[in-house]
This record gives C-alpha cells, sequence and structure tokens, in this order.
C-alpha cells in the first residue's frame, strides 16, 4: 500500500489524532495537530512513541536466521543454493494458503475495496500467499523497523491508526514474539472494520527462536481465550504432530552448537533427514486430538457487526 493512500488512515500513536504528511518526498515527516512528529525514511513511516522504543531497545536486534540470511548474501549463488534447496513444509504452507483464500474471498464478498494490516510483516512474502492477487497490493505490512516491502515501522502494541480503518488482519507467527499479546489484540480489534476478519497463527510445540525475542506458546483453547472478543469462523491444527515431531528432532542435534553458521547447517541437513516424519500429518488432519501435540495452529474470525 503506497504512502498516499496510508496516510489517510494513520493515526499518532501519543495521541491519537490524524497524522499529515508535511514534507511529500520519501525522506519528509509526519506530524499531528499535537506537534508529535515522526520521520519517513525511504518512502516508510517511523511511528514509534518514546515508550513503545524504550520498550523496543532491549530486544535482541535481528533474528538469529536473518543475522545467518545476511552473511551468506556475500555469497549470492550459495545463498539461492541454500533458499532453493531449504525442507519443505509439505502442510504448514498450503494449509496457511487456504485460510487466507478463504478470508479473501469472504471480503471480497463483503467490502467493494477492503485493505489488509499484516502486523509483524516481517521479511516473508509469504505471509500474503492464498490471498487473491486483487488484494495483495491493498495491504499494508507493519513490522517494528523499517525494511524493504513493510508499509509502517511501528509497535503493535500502539497501532498508529484510526479506528475501524482495515477490513481485514493478519497476524501470523506474532502473537509469540510480543510481551503484552492480549494488548496486540485489543489494538487488532480497534483498528477493524465490524464485520472485519482477523486470521491468526500461532506455535504450540516449537522451539524456541528470536524474532526478535520469544515469549510465548499456546494451546487451541488458549488461542480462542485470548481472540474471545472475536466470533470463530474456524480454527485448528496449522501443521500436526508429524511437523512437531520433525522440529523437535531438528533442533535436539543442533542446539549443542553456539556457531549459528553451524546450527542453522545441522537444522537444514536435519530439515532434510526428517523430512518424512512431516508427512505424518496427512493422517492427522482429521482426529480431533491432533491439536493437543501439533506444531502449530490457526484461528480464522471476525468483528460483531
Amino acid at each position: 500500500m503506497q504512502l498516499t493512500e496510508l496516510t489517510s488512515r494513520l493515526s499518532c500513536p501519543q495521541c491519537r489524532s490524524p497524522l499529515e504528511l508535511i514534507d511529500d518526498n520519501r525522506e519528509g515527516r509526519l506530524g499531528c495537530e499535537r506537534g508529535h512528529m515522526y520521520p519517513v525514511r525511504n518512502g516508510i513511516p517511523l511511528l514509534l512513541s518514546p515508550q513503545s522504543a524504550d520498550r523496543l531497545s532491549h530486544l535482541k536486534q535481528t533474528a538469529e536466521n536473518i543475522q545467518v540470511r545476511s552473511r551468506l548474501a556475500r555469497y549470492p549463488l550459495l545463498e539461492k543454493l541454500a533458499h532453493f534447496l531449504r525442507p519443505p513444509h509439505p502442510f504448514l504452507d498450503p494449509a496457511g494458503n487456504v485460510q487466507r483464500a478463504r478470508m479473501g474471498a469472504i471480503l471480497l464478498e463483503k467490502f467493494s475495496q477492503p485493505a489488509i494490516l499484516d502486523i509483524g510483516s516481517g521479511l516473508d512474502s509469504k505471509n500474503l500467499e492464498g490471498l487473491p492477487l486483487s488484494l495483495r497490493p491493498r495491504c499494508a505490512c507493519l513490522d517494528i523497523r523499517p525494511a524493504p516491502g513493510v508499509s509502517v515501522a511501528a509497535d503493535g502494541h500502539e497501532l498508529p491508526f484510526s479506528g475501524e480503518s482495515f477490513e481485514g488482519i493478519l497476524l501470523q507467527g506474532v502473537l509469540e514474539h510480543v510481551p503484552e499479546p492480549y494488548q496486540l489484540i485489543r489494538e487488532a480489534y480497534r483498528v477493524l472494520k465490524p464485520g472485519g476478519l482477523i486470521y491468526v497463527e500461532v506455535p504450540f510445540l516449537q522451539h524456541f527462536h528470536y524474532s526478535p525475542d520469544d515469549f510465548y506458546r499456546y494451546t487451541l483453547h488458549g488461542l480462542e481465550h485470548i481472540l474471545r472478543d472475536f466470533r470463530k469462523i474456524e480454527d485448528g491444527v496449522l501443521s500436526g504432530p508429524g511437523s512437531a515431531l520433525c522440529d523437535f528432532l531438528t533442533e535436539a542435534p543442533a542446539a549443542f552448537f553456539r556457531s549459528s553458521l553451524i546450527y542453522w547447517g545441522i537444522k537444514w541437513v536435519g530439515g532434510w533427514l526428517t523430512l518424512p516424519l512431516k508427512y505424518l500429518d496427512w493422517f492427522y488432519r482429521v482426529p480431533e486430538r491432533a491439536h493437543m501435540m501439533s506444531g502449530a495452529l490457526f484461528f480464522l474470525g471476525a468483528k460483531e457487526e
């Protein structure tokens, strides 16, 4: 989503008053009527209040996998080869695509020009896969720091948007990384229009992972509880017991090593060696107890009209 269109939805994270683009360029400023000013860097607004900036200052600056990726970037051929040959997720990715496609179809049926906020978008373009192609340009991607593909750099605890400014919200692999998840959920509820949809993915049985920190894991009942303000459309298993077992068997030998390159190298090899275990998830698609030992869960819900 372009900055000019996004500005009409923005509000000051400190006082909630509307923000205006003062300098109409990629290195300008945004300001509110109470005098709070925020920079724009390479077309990306940096909308952090002093409280948010202080909260985020102690976090690990960059996830370890991104650090390794940046080191590999010195060797483009090796980086492309490692990316192309990474172990696949035969059920995790397709399952997410199915739910995003369902979300997109409902939004297009209910709203004429729905806009979607992807909170904690990170650097992974897979966040939008499955959504109808017509909706992807109408996605605003928010993360805590500016990066290619990010529309707004801000804190999810203080979303810099006016109330009821989006028809859809994506929260994928985010709630485990925020210290106050229910505060983020309340903010998501505030900026979502009545009748709008929220799609959430969370880990259950997964290893600890920085991005930039890691605080929580969720059972299906815990996920339903934290999203209790939304009407549930569907929830369930995103990646099943086979994927969870694969994750533990891959992580256990890698955890012996302090070197990031060795750690991720072993995980890469282990991911391929244990890949057949992931196909056990096929047999866990129906059993109602599958959520009790799954790798990841999802929730698709709506804000009551």
